[in-house]
């Protein structure tokens, strides 16, 4: 029985999908500083992969977090519906896109808007919920070519600021 470094257990091992396309240098993500007018359902995000894009979006996860400096409720809660196909008014803000390899050229191909104006919202994908911390959507899934995603947020109190991540990859369609 011979002595298996870790160095070698590591290098042994399946990389995870993370793992995989950081080493292509496909892994980026898009932060957001977002603002609550209202308690209501808000159109808050817009992921959009543009139909010549050649791309497939793998988002791997999301997350939502509330500025608790910013908020007079000492309970609060932040919800979140996801929307596929929403039809589009106007895109919004433009989100900056980071790529995850520090030093790394790739550009992604996906566009994320904040504050979108949205007339319907679409198909309804799945939804969450958290209090009095954030709300992080480990579900991944996958934005083909010419495709749109709506992320609505709701916090029970107008005066909170919150903080949006999007994480993701890029793989040929």
């Amino acid at each position: 029985m011979s002595d298996i470094t870790i160095k070698e257990q590591l290098e042994q091992r399946v990389p995870t999908l993370e793992e995989h396309f950081l080493r292509r240098d496909l892994l980026y993500c898009a932060p957001a500083t977002l603002s609550f007018s209202g308690t209501g359902w808000l159109d808050k995000i817009l992921i959009r992969n543009p139909s010549d894009s050649g791309k497939n979006i793998i988002v791997f996860m999301t997350k939502a977090y509330l500025d608790l400096a910013a908020t007079t409720n000492q309970l609060n809660a932040i919800n979140c519906r996801v929307f596929k196909g929403p039809t589009i008014t106007a895109d919004g803000t433009t989100v900056n896109t980071r790529n995850l390899t520090v030093g790394g050229s790739n550009t992604t191909q996906l566009e994320v808007y904040s504050d979108p104006t949205i007339s319907v919202n679409g198909q309804a994908l799945f939804r969450c919920a958290a209090i009095n911390n954030g709300v992080d959507l480990c579900t991944p899934f996958k934005i083909e070519p010419n495709n749109e995603v709506l992320i609505q947020l709701q916090v029970n109190d107008a005066n909170n600021g919150a903080w949006f991540n999007i994480f993701w990859a890029e793989d040929n369609a």
